[in-house]
């Protein structure tokens, strides 16, 4: 089961995204008489070995903590680690298949707008039976997901306004997986 993530790169602050959930597809396991911690497959065979901090790491990769927060979490654990192994983890997880690169978010076909009477909007999902409510501006930002390479380009507010939206459209199921 391969995970979407944004791609990393010297110029963007990752700091702020979610560490996606491994936990449907990978389990832990601590090597036998090793400091090292091996990643396996639930379904196949497909396993992969990992220093321990890097094992400390993946157990918060659960789709709650950021990758500044899990970075937090390490360095108060391993006084001598890397400032930049939680990003660094990220890009070895997308080169080990384990997470893919994202290239674009949509919204589920199946996703509603309302609009409100107070002038916001309501985007429902009538299948998972899920509903957001959001702002003219944020309604606009969400409808460029998708179409536009920059949304953060067109879209007025600041780029962690914009990680924000996509977590909620996430957390409710309004994204295409």
């Amino acid at each position: 089961m391969l995970m979407s993530v944004e791609k990393i790169n010297a110029e963007s602050d990752c700091g702020n995204w979610i560490c996606p959930d491994i936990r449907p597809a990978w389990k832990l396991a601590r090597v036998w008489g090793s400091e090292e911690v091996l990643l396996k497959a639930i379904e196949g065979d497909r396993e992969f070995r990992f220093t321990e901090a890097q094992g400390y790491a993946l157990r918060h990769f659960t789709g709650v903590l950021t990758v500044r927060e899990v970075q937090s979490r390490l360095s108060a654990e391993f006084s001598r680690c890397d400032r930049d192994l939680v990003a660094k983890l990220v890009e070895k997880l997308i080169d080990l298949g384990i997470l893919a690169r994202a290239e674009s978010y949509r919204l589920k076909a199946i996703a509603q707008w309302l609009e409100h009477p107070d002038g916001s909007w309501i985007l429902r999902n009538p299948v998972e039976m899920t509903f957001l409510q959001v702002s003219r501006e944020d309604k606009v930002a969400i409808e460029l997901l998708g179409v536009s390479q920059d949304v953060t380009a067109e879209f007025t507010a600041s780029e962690e306004k914009l990680y924000s939206l996509l977590e909620l459209l996430a957390a409710t199921g309004m994204l295409e997986p």
